[in-house]
């Protein structure tokens, strides 16, 4: 009820959109409140709207799967993409597909940028940190933007480097807290995490 009335959307479509995260990232039911809260954050802090949430959560499910990403990392990826002025299937399709990419071309990532897309016990990092430490390394080591666009190309995919690209430029533009600040780089991805993290009544 709550993300019906705050996001404006119908009773259906909001309990469509929690169900439908619960169901894609392994939640339990008992959490669906602070989902709702979670996910009417997002559309207060990006241009991703709740009647987008359903169809945003249900097209990433399968990178996000396969990668065990967790759900605020999955609402900030996708609306850092949505910023951009993307439609929210392009936004979804290709996180998604930057993140399937990312688990097939593990060993090109490490022996091309000196990047790691795993932790040390094997499990996958958070999105946006590959893509962050992809960018900076893609920066140093070649120094033409074709280079660089054809090797971000050939890691993240034809469709998923939509997703690389867009998230690294959102970031370094920066976006701006509740008081206006304007936060780049790690310091604006922590705030958004923050703000997902905290969302809860």
């Amino acid at each position: 009820l709550s993300l019906a009335e705050g996001g404006l959307i119908g009773v259906e479509d909001a309990a469509g959109a929690v169900s439908s995260a619960i169901r894609v990232f392994g939640l339990s039911g008992e959490e669906a409140a602070t989902t709702a809260d979670r996910l009417l954050k997002i559309t207060n802090l990006m241009s991703l709207q709740a009647n987008d949430l359903t169809l945003a959560l249900g097209t990433v499910s399968s990178g996000a799967g396969q990668t065990a990403q967790n759900m605020n990392e999955m609402l900030v990826a996708m609306g850092l993409v949505k910023n951009a002025g993307l439609d929210t299937s392009v936004a979804a399709s290709s996180v998604s597909s930057a993140l399937q990419f990312m688990a097939k071309n593990s060993e090109d990532f490490s022996d091309r940028l000196g990047v790691s897309v795993t932790n040390a016990d094997g499990t996958f990092r958070d999105f946006i940190d590959v893509v962050m430490d992809a960018d900076k390394a893609l920066g140093e080591r070649f120094t033409s933007q074709a280079e660089r666009a054809t090797v971000g190309l050939e890691l993240f995919g034809r469709f998923g480097v939509t997703a690389f690209q867009n998230v690294a430029t959102q970031i370094k533009n920066g976006v701006r807290n509740a008081e206006g600040d304007l936060l780049r780089g790690a310091d604006a991805v922590a705030y958004l995490r923050d703000q997902l993290a905290s969302a809860e009544g």
